[in-house]
C-alpha cells in the first residue's frame, strides 16, 4: 500500500492544505505546534475511525468552523483508491471511492507511533486491550464485528444488573458468551504472532542482551463459549450486587515483560522506550504477513527519549520499509528520503 496524498481541510489549525508522499521515509519538519502532528492524527483517523489525541470530533474543528474533512489517495496492489472522512454539524460521512461506507477498517493500513504510547507499557489495561483490537480490527472484519456485538451485549447486560431485573438476561449472555469466545482466541493467537517479532525488534532497536516478551492470561479451555455462558450464570448473584460484568474480554490484560518481569515496573525509562518501538515494529510486521500488503508506519516526535545510537538504528530500519512518515523538530539526514517542511 502506498500512500500517495492527504487533503486536509478546517482541521485543527490546518485550514486547507494538501500533503504528496513518496515512497520510503517521509520526514514532516517544523517547530512545534505548526500541524505536523495533525497530519498524522488525519490519516490515523481514515484507518481507525478515532482519533490518537481526542475523545470528540468536535474538539478537532477548526476554530469558527462547522466541521472538517479529510480525503486521502492511496494504491493498493496496483490500484488508485480514495477515502474521505466529512464531519459537519455533528454529522459524519465517510466514502470509499466516492461510495458511502460505515466501516473503515482494512481499507487503509498502518501503525502510529506516538508519545502518548508508553501508557501500552505504563497506563491501565484498557490500553493494552485497544491495542490488541486495533491490530486485529485492520486484518480481520469479522473481529470488528465480534468486538462490536460484545460490547452492545456487555451494556444490555450492565443495565440488567443495576436494575436487577434477570428475566431477558440470559439471551444477552448467550449473545456475549460467542463474540466472547471468538475475542480471546484472536487475541491469544496475536499474542503468539507477535511474540517472536517483539523479540527480534527489541533485538535491531536496541543493543543490550535482555529477554523480551508478552504473556496474555486467557483461559485455557477448548470450548470458550460454554465457559464464558458457564461463568456469567454462575457470577451473577455476585455481580447484581456489583452492578457489572466481572468477567470476559472487557477484563483482559497483555503484559510486557523484560527479563520474566513486567516493564512497568523494573524496565529503565530506554528500555520501555526501546520495548515500545519494538512493539510497534512487530505489530507493523504482522499486518504485512496478514494483509500481504506492507502498511504504512507512522512515528510522531521521531526519536524522542532515544539516544543517538537508538535513532540511527530506528531510522535505518524505517527506511527499508515501503513507506513511512515521520515527524520531527530537528533535520533528518535527506539521503533517507523526503523532507516536507512545515512554517
Amino acid at each position: 500500500m502506498i500512500l500517495k496524498s492527504v487533503e486536509i481541510t478546517n482541521l485543527r489549525k490546518i485550514e486547507d492544505n494538501v500533503f504528496r508522499f513518496n515512497k520510503g521515509l517521509n520526514a514532516l519538519i517544523g517547530q512545534n505546534a505548526v500541524g505536523k502532528t495533525t497530519v498524522l492524527e488525519a490519516i490515523f483517523l481514515l484507518i481507525s475511525g478515532k482519533s490518537f489525541r481526542a475523545q470528540r470530533l468536535q474538539d478537532l474543528i477548526s476554530r469558527g468552523q462547522e466541521g472538517f474533512q479529510i480525503i486521502i489517495h492511496f494504491q493498493k496492489q496496483g490500484i488508485d483508491h480514495s477515502l474521505s472522512y466529512t464531519f459537519y454539524k455533528g454529522e459524519k460521512s465517510i466514502k470509499f471511492n466516492n461510495h458511502p461506507t460505515a466501516n473503515l477498517y482494512g481499507l487503509v493500513l498502518g501503525v502510529l507511533l506516538t508519545p502518548d504510547d508508553q501508557h501500552l507499557i505504563k497506563g491501565s489495561p484498557h490500553v493494552r486491550r485497544d491495542f490488541l483490537d486495533l491490530c486485529l480490527s485492520e486484518t480481520d472484519p469479522l473481529y470488528s464485528w465480534h468486538l462490536s456485538r460484545y460490547s452492545r451485549a456487555l451494556k444490555q447486560r450492565n443495565a440488567l444488573l443495576k436494575l436487577k431485573e434477570l428475566k431477558t438476561i440470559e439471551s444477552w449472555e448467550h449473545e456475549m458468551s460467542r463474540s466472547a469466545a471468538y475475542i480471546t482466541e484472536q487475541r491469544s493467537i496475536l499474542v503468539d504472532e507477535l511474540k517472536p517479532l517483539l523479540k527480534e525488534r527489541y533485538s535491531a532497536v536496541g543493543e543490550g542482551s535482555e529477554e523480551v516478551s508478552m504473556a496474555f492470561d486467557a483461559p485455557k479451555i477448548s470450548d470458550l463459549s460454554a465457559y464464558y455462558e458457564g461463568e456469567y450464570a454462575r457470577l451473577r448473584s455476585k455481580e447484581i450486587i456489583y452492578g457489572h460484568t466481572l468477567v470476559g474480554p472487557h477484563k483482559d490484560d497483555l503484559k510486557l515483560l523484560l527479563n520474566g518481569e513486567e516493564a512497568k515496573h523494573f524496565a529503565s525509562e530506554g528500555q520501555k522506550q526501546t520495548l515500545l518501538v519494538a512493539l510497534k515494529l512487530a505489530e507493523w510486521e504482522r499486518i504485512r504477513r496478514v494483509s500481504t500488503e506492507e502498511p504504512l508506519f507512522m512515528i510522531d516526535d521521531f526519536g524522542m527519549g532515544m539516544d543517538k545510537q537508538r535513532k540511527e538504528r530506528l531510522i535505518q530500519l524505517i527506511s527499508n520499509i515501503n513507506q513511512s512518515v515521520i515527524t520531527s523538530v530537528d533535520s533528518i539526514n535527506s539521503n533517507y528520503g523526503i523532507i516536507l517542511p512545515l512554517n
